[in-house]
């Protein structure tokens, strides 16, 4: 397991992250709308479409 788990740091992309200001409530309107899709709670369209919404209102300020 570490071996593989080392493998896959090393080959990953550390800027996978979005390297803006709003970089962590970008993250977690996209949390959130995976977890209302995942819960039943919202269609995964409309919890997408949710999250979208307050990214872009988040870039826009």
């Amino acid at each position: 397991f570490k071996e593989g788990m080392i493998a896959a740091i090393n080959a990953g992309n550390p800027q996978y992250l979005p390297t803006v200001e709003q970089a962590n409530e970008i993250i977690n309107n996209t949390g959130i709308a995976v977890s209302k899709a995942l819960a039943g709670t919202a269609s995964a369209a409309d919890a997408l479409k949710e999250a979208d919404e307050a990214n872009n209102a988040a870039l826009a300020r």
